[in-house]
């Protein structure tokens, strides 16, 4: 039996990311590069604007659904690596 998700592949999206301080600093003392940040899920949108990825699927009476969607701009996406269910580390 097929999942419903299979039609979705299962990637980790690398991406850019804005950050802020947590306290007042001197305007001297600043970061001036960005976060990068690491997501996996099912790739349910591969859009020009948005990529969107559910990290979280479940099939209730055979009807896919998914839950923690996270949209990441196309633009602050560096790249999308399909992994592999089962692969060679899995247990």
């Amino acid at each position: 039996m097929t999942a419903p998700w299979s039609a979705f592949p299962l990637v980790l999206v690398e991406w850019e990311d804005s950050h802020i301080t947590g306290s007042w600093e001197g305007l001297d003392g600043f970061r001036d590069e960005c976060l990068t940040c690491r997501s996996v899920g099912y790739l349910v949108h591969d859009g020009a604007v948005s990529k969107v990825i559910a990290p979280h699927v479940a099939a209730p009476d055979g009807v896919a659904q998914g839950a923690g969607f996270m949209t990441i701009p196309a633009g602050a996406v560096r790249r999308i690596v399909p992994l592999v269910e089962g692969g060679a580390d899995a247990t």
